[in-house]
């Protein structure tokens, strides 16, 4: 089965080339639509702009004023509108590349589920690794998380995987942990998620432990898991396509701030079984059953961004900011002294001012 290609893992960064290649597209100078790549809600081109419509307006001096300026602005709202409503903001099939990872070590491509994939390696000094900075791409409040895996063992209630999948956080936590697909050997196939109030071992978290799979996951057999969440709603958690986990209407929680996504390691640990990887993909929406179900199949799946459903409805330290300091604009480009800043960098420093202040004032007033 061919693989479908999706956005890039990591957008371009702005290139005046760029401008140029655009206006050559056309007589307007109006490119093709997948020449520069896909705008994440969390970042985007590093100038917060998209290079066709510069390129655009540069065709336009010909034209009257006011014409050129409609023009201009109805080719960016195309632009923004083409781009920015995609929720699958990550795509990572492994055919021939690895994408941008932050770390790799002692992994390879072979061939996979769908094409080619990814193979991160254990044993006798191989320490595999495998690491993709996701700070700019995941939307902590809601999202789904889906890929291709296979095991080199059975998974059995005494196998010790260690980390399947591990995202980690911003804050302290759970042991700077936002999310984890982990099998220890000890009785657990743990689907997690970790809120605000996590704290050590007896962090409340919001997923399950999957004991069922110890029956159907065996060595060498591919399963597709889709693990989704809302933060005001719940997780859902489907293997193969079927739902084997649902919390959904039943749970909400502060969010925790996510940073680097991990494959079969943590940001401070290698592999401890050999693992394989095809077809990740993060979406910023919660997918449902029949996206779940087509995944499975092998399937290219496609959502819209919704529009904005979390301004009065959320509390806590990372919701509540995302509420006040950018208005509750997915993607907002935040100028502070004149450097575009993502909506983590500006929660981040937002935490830290807030800190300060607190410990300054001494009347109890934040």
């Amino acid at each position: 089965m061919t693989k479908r290609q999706g956005p890039m893992s990591n957008p371009p960064a702005a290139d005046p080339r760029l401008n140029d290649e655009c206006a050559r597209a056309s007589p307007l100078g109006f490119g093709d639509s997948t020449f520069v790549g896909h705008c994440p809600p969390y970042g985007g081109l590093a100038t917060g702009h998209c290079p066709r419509t510069l390129s655009f307006t540069r065709r336009l001096p010909m034209l009257p004023k006011r014409l050129s300026v409609v023009l201009a602005v109805a080719a960016f709202w195309l632009c923004s509108a083409t781009f920015a409503q995609d929720a699958l903001v990550l795509h990572l099939p492994f055919d021939g590349s690895l994408g941008t990872p932050a770390e790799s070590r002692d992994v390879a491509l072979e061939p996979g589920k769908l094409g080619r994939a990814v193979h991160v390696k254990s044993g006798d000094n191989i320490r595999g690794r495998l690491i993709y900075d996701v700070s700019k791409l995941v939307d902590p409040r809601k999202g789904t998380l889906a890929f291709w895996c296979k095991t080199a063992k059975d998974i059995g209630p005494k196998t010790a995987f260690g980390r399947i999948i591990h995202l980690a956080s911003e804050e302290e936590g759970f042991f700077y942990t936002w999310l984890r697909v982990s099998v220890k050997g000890k009785g657990d196939f743990t689907f997690d998620i970790y809120d605000a109030d996590a704290a050590g071992e007896g962090s409340r978290t919001h997923g399950f432990n999957y004991v069922k799979g110890f029956e159907t996951w065996k060595a060498n057999e591919w399963h597709h898991v889709t693990f989704a969440w809302h933060c005001l709603k719940g997780v859902r958690v489907y293997d193969n396509g079927q739902l084997i986990y649902s919390s959904w209407g039943k749970e909400h929680w502060d969010p925790l701030t996510p940073t680097v996504l991990c494959l079969a390691s943590t940001p401070t640990g290698p592999a401890l079984a050999d693992l394989w990887f095809d077809e990740l993909r993060l979406y910023t929406e919660p997918l449902e059953d029949a996206h779940a179900a087509a995944l499975a199949r092998g399937e290219d799946v496609r959502v819209p961004k919704k529009p904005e459903e979390f301004a009065g409805q959320v509390g806590g330290s990372v919701a509540k900011r995302l509420v006040a300091d950018v208005g509750s604009q997915p993607g907002l480009m935040s100028v502070t002294l004149g450097k575009p800043t993502t909506i983590r960098q500006w929660l981040v420093k937002s935490a830290k001012i807030r800190k300060i202040t607190c410990r300054q004032l001494h009347d109890g007033s934040t």
